[in-house]
């Protein structure tokens, strides 16, 4: 994937695939030496075929002095193929990239009268090369722009796809994590904590036996209940308690005796 100027200048740069770099000779013809070495023509798994050449006794082969069509085969996300008529002055008659959007339906840029309309790109154009892409992800852009409508449906669906697989792998990636014992500080800092706190509460106690708990502490209370008026009445027919010595040291408090001074006074009545 290349980033570049639409014949060399424009307001918005694009960036597509760059599926194959032609030579222009200066006599009517190109060289495509990247084809040299891959199966062509009638071979199994052809990668182009050059109907006008013959390399070598194998037709359809020929990568140089090339004039006419030639046709790659499966190229691009949807393995489309694409016709390239290399005396179209659409190419520009100079040397630089063919380039393929994504949704060209097998037409390069250098015959689509589209988005990414382009002469061959020449390396003078190219801003930048994508060293890595999300896949699908530029729907989103589009559905932004109001150009959902030139989306492909398969788009969606695979973007869906990434996204839920993205996920999946982050969850197994995660507990693969935990499971060999390799977390971060924090989460073992959250673990110890949970597992300290749980040491230090009770053990909890099983259904039956909190059952059993709460109705032997109601039958001890019902007794309690009943016993409770015979201890008051036991309460009150018991003695008042004695004071306890005190145990402050000294003189002790004199007592006064009121009793006597009334019995002498009936005696001194008696004697009158």
């Amino acid at each position: 994937m290349i980033l570049y100027w639409p014949n060399g200048q424009g307001p918005t740069p694009i960036i597509h695939r760059a599926i194959l770099y032609l030579e222009w000779n200066g006599a009517g013809y190109y060289n495509a030496t990247d084809l040299a070495g891959l199966p062509c023509g009638n071979e199994p798994g052809a990668v182009y075929v050059t109907p006008m050449t013959v390399l070598n006794g194998r037709p359809g082969c020929g990568y140089t002095h090339l004039t006419g069509e030639l046709d790659l085969i499966r190229i691009g996300w949807d393995s489309s193929n694409v016709s390239v008529q290399l005396s179209s002055p659409a190419l520009g008659d100079h040397s630089g990239f063919l380039t393929l959007g994504d949704n060209n339906l097998g037409i390069p840029d250098q015959e689509s009268s589209g988005d990414g309309n382009s002469q061959l790109v020449e390396s003078g154009w190219v801003i930048g090369v994508a060293r890595g892409m999300i896949p699908w992800f530029g729907s989103v852009k589009l559905l932004i722009e109001g150009q959902a409508g030139e989306v492909p449906s398969q788009s969606w669906q695979f973007m869906g796809l990434t996204i839920i697989g993205a996920i999946l792998v982050a969850f197994g990636v995660h507990y693969a994590l935990r499971r060999e014992g390799i977390e971060t500080p924090l989460r073992r800092e959250e673990d110890e904590e949970a597992r300290a706190a749980a040491a230090a509460e009770p053990p909890s106690e099983s259904l039956p036996h909190r059952f059993w708990t709460r109705l032997r502490r109601g039958s001890s209370e019902d007794e309690e209940e009943e016993v409770e008026p015979d201890q008051a009445q036991r309460r009150r027919t018991r003695p008042p308690p004695s004071h306890a010595p005190s145990s402050h040291r000294g003189r002790p408090k004199p007592r006064v005796r009121r009793g006597e001074k009334s019995t002498r006074k009936h005696d001194s009545s008696d004697e009158l």
